[in-house]
């Protein structure tokens, strides 16, 4: 029976076995399944991707032109977003992610934010390289759409076997459309003369474009390129080194930080004609540089920094992005911070142009302040220096949108000093009272002007002028007046000096434009020492305005 019992199990068995085979036979070879058959669309009547999507689908590419339309009947034309979500199944390599959208973008890849153009736009394109291990990888994408047509695609390119630098060579000097022939190569370290890199390109008139992900340990990096004729490198699609110009063969530098890990480097390149050289290196900084510049991770430069760097200059225009080596492009702060030799003893005008925030200080006097978001917009303030070596700090933070610092000095004047303007803009500039009272004005000295209501007797808003003078001694002292809101006919300044006082009363109507002459005086140039100007004009109050702007301390 058991002998039976085998016997049957055999038979069924191999009955199985047939069936089965004549199944695979019928199909054809069963592939593995490498990707998500396509990407799960998630659509909300909302810019915000907020709450539970109102339809979900599956659509098997991110390639859509809706034009003035919509997505589906269920979702409106404007104000929608839509997040995709798909994995792929990819080899080993440096891989290159394309987004064109109208309007705003975000893109993952494994957890990873690679885009991040959350922002009203016509359609644009952006790209973003990533090095991924062979295998499973999740990619996410966000859209939303706010007004006007709207548009999403997605694609990208990379995977092939470039062990060193992937070498994309083109015919053409702006690396457009496909590229002649790639290839892999060792090392970018080219000096052509007058011939060409390959078969099928022009001796002059072509462009390259180097791609590879490196291995680094965490710290500061100086990237170098030597080209004839343009360059552009970026690491981890931070903007290293621009010069994107015809040029004899010229070094350029860029320093970062780097965490521990894999990083693409992307180096393009053009020559238009005459010789090309196209080379590149990097390796540690020099462990001291004329600029120190600690970099943390919150806008208000408190902590420890997340790293140190050093610098030829403060010059930087990160654009969207931000100085990299882990910091996010928003909300970062840097103090950079440099003993400089000044050959000349005078006045030094020192500026700075930022977007956002910037606070400047010479010797530990405070020289610019403007601490506050802004558009790029070049500030200035000036100090007597002598012959020497002087501390400057230049603090500095970005709150959103784009990112850009650059800071100058220059000689402004010799011998004793000369002029000290303080402007209603300036460090030595103080406005006191209640806010409510303070209204300014684009006119009158530099473009800007104070102003306010005034009283009769009693003061609530007032101003104050402190000069940095070189040197004791006589100063002949003006105020400028506006060309408008400056209308009473008793504006009473005051001038403290030498531990003195003296009186000028000013009819500020009668001027526009020019600078009015209060005295001349005797200043011991060692501190508090300064112009006051209140609102108590003896006139009845609230019918006159009080201009407060720019005041001048020339020297005898």
């Amino acid at each position: 029976m058991r002998t039976l019992s085998r016997l049957a199990l055999a038979l069924l068995l191999a009955l199985l076995s047939l069936i089965g085979y004549s199944l695979v036979a019928a199909q054809g070879p069963v592939e593995p399944q490498h990707h998500d058959p396509a990407w799960c669309g998630e659509y909300f009547n909302n810019m915000y991707l907020s709450g539970s999507p109102t339809i979900t689908r599956d659509d098997a590419n991110i390639a859509f032109d809706w034009g003035s339309g919509s997505p589906h009947p269920a979702i409106g034309n404007d104000n929608f977003s839509a997040r995709w979500s798909t994995t792929l199944d990819l080899s080993a390599g440096s891989y290159r992610f394309w987004v064109t959208v109208d309007d705003g973008v975000r893109l993952w890849v494994d957890g990873q934010l690679l885009i991040n153009r959350w922002q009203d736009q016509a359609a644009t394109t952006y790209s973003a390289d990533i090095y991924l291990n062979s295998g499973h990888h999740l990619v996410q994408m966000e859209y939303y759409e706010h007004a006007g047509v709207a548009s999403a695609r997605l694609w990208w390119e990379g995977g092939g076997s470039y062990p060193d630098w992937k070498g994309e060579y083109f015919n053409n000097l702006d690396l457009e459309g496909s590229p002649t022939f790639t290839r892999n190569d060792a090392a970018i370290n080219f000096d052509w003369g007058t011939g060409s890199p390959g078969a099928g390109l022009a001796a002059d008139n072509f462009s390259v474009r180097w791609t590879r992900t490196l291995s680094f340990s965490a710290g500061n990096y100086r990237f170098t390129t030597t080209t004839d004729d343009g360059v552009r490198l970026w690491v981890d699609s931070h903007i290293l080194i621009e010069k994107w110009y015809d040029q004899a063969p010229t070094s350029h530098s860029g320093d970062i930080y780097l965490g521990a890990g894999n990083h693409t480097v992307v180096m393009e390149y053009y020559e238009h004609s005459g010789g090309a050289v196209a080379r590149l290196n990097w390796g540690p900084p020099e462990p001291t540089g004329p600029w120190r510049g600690d970099y943390f991770n919150n806008p208000w430069l408190s902590g420890t920094p997340l790293f140190t760097c050093y610098h030829d200059r403060v010059e930087f225009n990160w654009g969207w992005g931000g100085p990299g080596g882990g910091l996010p492009n928003d909300n970062f702060s840097v103090r950079w911070s440099t003993s400089a030799d000044f050959s000349a003893t005078g006045r030094y005008t020192f500026y700075a142009r930022t977007d956002d925030g910037v606070r400047l200080w010479v010797d530990g006097q405070l020289v610019i302040d403007y601490w506050h978001d802004q558009s790029a917009t070049t500030r200035s303030g000036s100090t007597y220096l002598y012959q020497g070596t002087h501390q400057v700090v230049v603090e500095y933070y970005e709150h959103g949108g784009l990112a850009e610092a650059k800071v100058w000095w220059e000689f402004s004047d010799g011998g004793d000093g000369g002029t000290v303007v303080v402007d209603e803009l300036s460090p030595g500039f103080y406005f006191g009272g209640p806010l409510s009272g303070r209204r300014e004005a684009s006119i009158g000295y530099g473009g800007h002007m104070y102003w306010t209501y005034n009283s009769t007797y009693d003061y609530y808003n007032y101003a104050k002028w402190t000069p940095s003078l070189p040197r004791a001694g006589y100063y002949d002292v003006y105020v400028y007046i506006p060309p408008s809101y400056a209308t009473t006919g008793c504006a009473r300044y005051r001038i403290f000096h030498n531990g003195l006082r003296h009186d000028r009363v000013i009819n500020q109507y009668i001027y526009a434009n020019q600078w009015v002459h209060l005295g001349c005086y005797y200043f011991s140039a060692t501190g508090g020492e300064f112009v006051f100007l209140a609102d108590n004009t003896h006139e009845p109050k609230l019918t006159r305005y009080i201009g407060l702007d720019a005041i001048k301390f020339v020297s005898r």
